[in-house]
C-alpha cells in the first residue's frame, strides 16, 4: 500500500492575522485562511487566522 505523508508547521490565532504573524516571522507562508462567519442566516462561529509553512514534495530526508 503506497504512503503519502507531509509535514507542516501551523499558527492559529483568533486575535493575530496571518500578515502580522508573517511580519512578525519575517517568512512567508505556503498557505493562509480565514475562518469564520457573521452572515445572518446562520450561527455566528468564532474567526480563526491560520498561518502554514507546507512541505508535500516525496523523498525529502532529515539531517542533523
Amino acid at each position: 500500500m503506497p504512503l503519502s505523508q507531509y509535514v507542516y508547521f501551523a499558527l492559529i490565532s483568533s486575535r493575530t492575522t496571518a500578515q502580522e504573524i508573517t511580519a512578525w516571522l519575517g517568512i512567508e507562508p505556503d498557505e493562509t485562511t480565514v475562518r469564520g462567519s457573521r452572515r445572518a442566516d446562520s450561527p455566528t462561529l468564532p474567526v480563526t487566522h491560520r498561518w502554514k509553512v507546507v512541505c508535500r514534495e516525496p523523498g525529502l530526508r532529515l539531517t542533523s
